[in-house]
Parts: C-alpha cells; structure tokens; sequence
C-alpha cells in the first residue's frame, strides 16, 4: 500500500513538472527574460527547455525576422500600422496543449497598436507546431495547416530546426495581405546584427527600427 501511494506521487509530480504554465513561460522581446529563453539579448525565439542548439535557435531567429521585413506594406503608404510589417515570434517547449500559442498570445499583447503579430509554438514531444494570429497578421488557418503538411515528415523524422526554416520561410515568401487590403512589398533584405552593447543601450523597439531600415529593392 506504502509503496502504491508513493508511485502516485511520484505520477503526480512527474505530471505536474509537465505541465504547460503560460504564465510563467518567458517573453522573448523582454531583455530581462532573454537568458531563460537561452538567447543572448531580446529575441523573437524562446527555448527555455533548451530543445535545439543555439546555432539553430538563432537560424530560426532569422528566419522570423524576414516574415516581419517581407510583410511590409508598399514604401508610399502614410500610416504606420500600414507599413509595418508581422511581428512573428516562436515559443518552444518540450510539451504544450493546442492552446498553447493562444494563451501566450493573450498575455503578451506585443501589437495591440496594429495587431499584427503572430505566435507559434512548437511542442517538442509530439512535434506539433500551432500558431496563434492576430487580426491584421494576413496568416490563416487554411494557409497555416497547407504549410505544415508540406513539413509534416521532416517534423515527424525530428528534423525540427528544417523543418521549421521551411516553414517560416515560406510564410515570409508569401508575405501577407492586411484586411485593411495594403499590398505587401517584395525585395531582398540585408539584415545588421548589431554589437551587443548597442542593445544595451537602447530600448529594443528601437534597435529593431534601425535594423529594419535596411531594405534593398529589386
């Protein structure tokens, strides 16, 4: 009976270190919570359970970046919101619900302005990847689920750091069309990775701006 009890315990321990706690799960963009996303300054990945290795976390980085450059809208439109591009980030964890990308979405808020953001996120266990996409984002769920099954068996084969370059690269290639019906711009991007000091030094809103200034048309 001693022992029973004690292997219960044991389950329900084991299941509650399982289990997915939006609420505690660190925010990318935060300078402060960058290291317990395992990336060295604010980013737009988080790996707190350190899945892949820190080349491939920052491969996937880029690869984020250009969603947010390659969903621009055109150089002549006038309001911000028109010409400012998705701000995609990627949560990682070795075991999440389905809801998971919702639930972080919900507390981060990270466009309320232009609610153009998406965020995914990756169970590691199970290899599922779900995305969450605010209302101007331009990703749906149709497009989302047809892009996946493409990389469906590089995931299954646990090829994860392929398959997910794959993926976001082919939703940066697409760009996205606003609801508010602002044509996306296309073109090559060169991308500045600034001293580490310098994001230091200034406000991470800002580091981004100077970075995304770089824009080469074709």
């Amino acid at each position: 009976m001693f022992r029973c009890i004690c292997f219960l315990l044991f389950v329900l321990k084991f299941c509650s270190a399982q289990r997915f706690d939006a609420a505690q799960y660190p925010f990318p963009l935060s300078l402060e919570q960058s290291k317990r996303c395992n990336m060295r300054s604010a980013s737009h990945v988080c790996d707190p359970d350190q899945v892949l290795s820190e080349p491939d976390r920052y491969r996937l980085e880029n690869d984020l970046k250009q969603i947010g450059y390659k969903s621009k809208g055109t150089q002549g439109a006038t309001q911000y919101c028109d010409t400012k591009g998705v701000q995609a980030l990627l949560a990682i964890s070795r075991q999440g619900p389905p809801d998971a990308a919702d639930q972080l979405s919900s507390l981060w808020k990270q466009d309320e302005q232009c609610k153009k953001s998406i965020v995914f996120f990756f169970s590691a266990n199970d290899h599922k990847l779900y995305y969450s996409g605010a209302e101007h984002s331009g990703l749906s769920q149709s497009d989302f689920n047809s892009i996946v099954a493409k990389y469906r068996s590089e995931l299954d084969a646990n090829h994860i750091t392929s398959a997910l370059s794959g993926i976001f690269k082919e939703i940066a290639s697409r760009g996205t069309q606003d609801t508010s019906g602002t044509p996306t711009r296309g073109g090559n991007y060169s991308i500045i990775y600034l001293p580490e000091f310098v994001k230091f030094l200034l406000p991470n809103c800002y580091v981004e701006s100077i970075i995304e200034l770089v824009y080469i048309v074709d």
